[in-house]
């Protein structure tokens, strides 16, 4: 297993993964994010019943994923959502929840990835789906 590069390309507000837990380069990553109730999204999401928007839980989960592209030796490089093939959201996310977000690479043809997505909490299933990811030309 090759070690995973420290960089992230995202920021506050956008970097949506708290850490990575697992990663395989190439196979998959495992990323987990702490939902507090001052999470940004929360704060104008249906006022005083808050759920995480389900772009977010694409996005985290986008995110998750480019980390299976990069690769250790090389630096990092950014990806790009590029498609969402099926997503479903299964279940409210709220604040207090912890999710595990489960990225795993079906396939990969040139620059562009193609990655199942699953989301849990406590070994639930909240969300999933299928993501294309691409790499921009070098």
């Amino acid at each position: 297993m090759k070690p995973h590069p420290p960089e992230n390309p995202h920021a506050y507000p956008f970097q949506l993964i708290d850490r990575i837990d697992a990663c395989e380069i190439h196979r998959y990553a495992i990323g987990l994010k702490n939902l507090t109730a001052n999470e940004p999204f929360f704060q104008g999401h249906f006022p005083g019943q808050p759920v995480m928007p389900g772009v977010y839980l694409i996005e985290a989960c986008a995110q998750t994923a480019g980390h299976v592209i990069q690769d250790g030796e090389q630096p990092v490089r950014s990806c790009y959502l590029s498609g969402i093939e099926t997503f479903r959201i299964r279940r409210p996310v709220v604040p207090g929840d912890t999710l595990a977000i489960r990225a795993e690479l079906e396939r990969h043809i040139a620059t562009l990835y193609r990655f199942i997505c699953t989301v849990t909490r406590e070994q639930e299933i909240v969300a999933n789906g299928i993501l294309i990811l691409a790499l921009p030309p070098v």
